[in-house]
């Protein structure tokens, strides 16, 4: 009798292999989930990025209305967040540009390469004649935006031949 009390306390080889496997089905459902979750979180931070430099690039306009970094913009010339003096302009770091050295927009642990979450620049457009407008471009869902500075990230696709890839940019006049 007591032989028999001994064999149950134990898991059998079979047992624990179902238990594993069922761990493993469990671990395989939760993956994808996590993956949504990081990508949410990634746009969520991309989005307040985007609405704090256009922010900041604003304030930036609103005291130097006659001071563009480096000249006048068009749709062909864009200053991006990866150009160094854009960056150190609104950071308040050039005072050629930025006469009274205010820090617009301070960018995470001094970095002049300010990129958003997937590792792609940040594209900023400003209006370079003053008439509350700028051209963003013929994709859809861009074009003309009612705006003195447009700032938008790629997202995490980045093919601007896919009419998909453009949908889910991140933009700062939406």
């Amino acid at each position: 009798m007591s032989a028999c009390k001994s064999r149950r306390k134990a898991f059998t080889l079979l047992e624990m292999l179902i238990v594993i496997g069922i761990i493993a089905i469990l671990v395989g459902l939760l993956f994808p989930m996590l993956d949504k979750a990081k990508e949410y979180a990634r746009r969520t931070r991309a989005r307040t990025e985007v609405r704090q430099l256009a922010l900041a690039w604003n304030s930036y306009l609103t005291d130097y209305r006659e001071w563009f970094p480096g000249g006048s913009y068009s749709a062909t010339t864009i200053p991006k967040t990866t150009d160094r003096l854009h960056v150190r302009v609104i950071s308040g770091l050039d005072t050629v540009n930025n006469r009274r050295g205010i820090m617009f927009y301070e960018f995470p642990n001094n970095d002049t390469n300010f990129m958003d979450p997937w590792r792609l620049e940040y594209r900023v457009y400003l209006d370079p004649d003053y008439n509350n407008s700028v051209d963003t471009g013929a994709a859809p869902n861009h074009g003309i935006v009612p705006r003195n500075v447009a700032v938008w990230s790629r997202a995490r696709n980045c093919d601007p031949a896919k009419p998909s890839d453009i949908l889910d940019d991140i933009k700062s006049w939406q």
